[in-house]
């Protein structure tokens, strides 16, 4: 297990350590979300997906029907949240 230390600002701001963002790929801009564990630890995921990613993963999706981008949106948020690291 690795390990990394950051102080908070007076605005509660913390840097996210480079070797931790290194390890999920963060970039500038990219979102994370803060998770509580049942042991009222917190997980931080990454957000945000590089196009480069996800490019090809529609290749054979083939629908009969339209879908609404409610259902979409509601689909990759799910997705996403059981895909995050």
């Amino acid at each position: 297990m690795h390990s990394s230390t950051s102080s908070m600002t007076s605005k509660g701001q913390i840097t996210i350590p480079k070797t931790i963002r290194d390890r999920l790929h963060l970039d500038q801009g990219d979102k994370v979300e803060f998770v509580f564990t049942e042991n009222n630890e917190v997980l931080i995921k990454p957000m945000t997906k590089k196009v480069a990613d996800v490019a090809g993963r529609l290749g054979t999706y083939k629908k009969d029907s339209a879908v609404s981008l409610e259902t979409m949106q509601e689909a990759i948020k799910k997705r996403m949240k059981n895909n995050a690291v």
